[in-house]
């Protein structure tokens, strides 16, 4: 997860930083071997890959 506002790439298609390339390779590797591993980017995005992967919560009442 990275913080709100931070851009992943550059304009012509790089990664931003040679950090968030490494991590960019270490995901490519995790989804090689079956993973759902993303990149998101705040708390919004997050929360839609997560209720993506898992499902949107059902309602309960108590």
């Amino acid at each position: 997860m990275k913080r709100e506002g931070t851009r992943l790439k550059k304009r012509n298609g790089d990664w931003a930083s040679e950090h968030i390339e490494e991590q960019a390779a270490v995901l490519g590797q995790l989804q090689d071997q079956g993973y759902y591993a993303v990149f998101a980017v705040g708390y919004d995005q997050a929360v839609e890959y997560i209720e993506e992967y898992l499902g949107t919560p059902q309602s309960t009442t108590f």
